[in-house]
C-alpha cells in the first residue's frame, strides 16, 4: 500500500467517524458504493482525485482536509496551490464531459 493511499484512507475514516456517519452513509451521500468507501478506507490504491472530491462534499470537507498531510496543521501554500489547481482541472473537465 502507498503512503498517499494510506493517508488518503485514514483521513477519510477519520472524517466519516468526526460526522458520525457508516461507510453506506457515506457512500449515498458520495454517490458511490459502500464496497468502494471499504475499499478506500483500506488504502485502496488508484482512488481517483474526483472521488475524493465526491467524498470531501459529502463529508463536508475541503478536498484538502483528505489530500494534505498532518504535522504542522496546516499545509504549505505550494501544496494548496497544486491542490486547488486540480481541483479547478476537474471540475472544467467535469463540465465539458456533461
Amino acid at each position: 500500500m502507498g503512503k498517499i493511499a494510506e493517508l488518503v484512507s485514514k483521513k477519510i475514516r477519520s472524517l466519516r467517524k468526526q460526522n458520525g456517519i457508516s461507510q453506506a452513509d457515506l457512500a449515498k451521500k458520495a454517490n458511490i458504493s459502500s464496497r468502494y468507501v471499504s475499499q478506500i478506507e483500506n488504502a485502496a490504491p488508484n482512488t481517483t482525485l474526483g472521488t475524493v472530491e465526491k467524498i470531501a462534499e459529502a463529508l463536508d470537507a475541503p478536498p484538502q482536509a483528505i489530500l494534505c498531510p498532518e504535522g504542522s496543521g496546516t499545509a504549505t501554500k505550494q501544496s494548496l496551490r497544486i491542490i486547488d489547481k486540480s481541483i479547478l482541472l476537474l471540475q472544467s473537465l467535469k463540465k465539458t464531459l456533461t
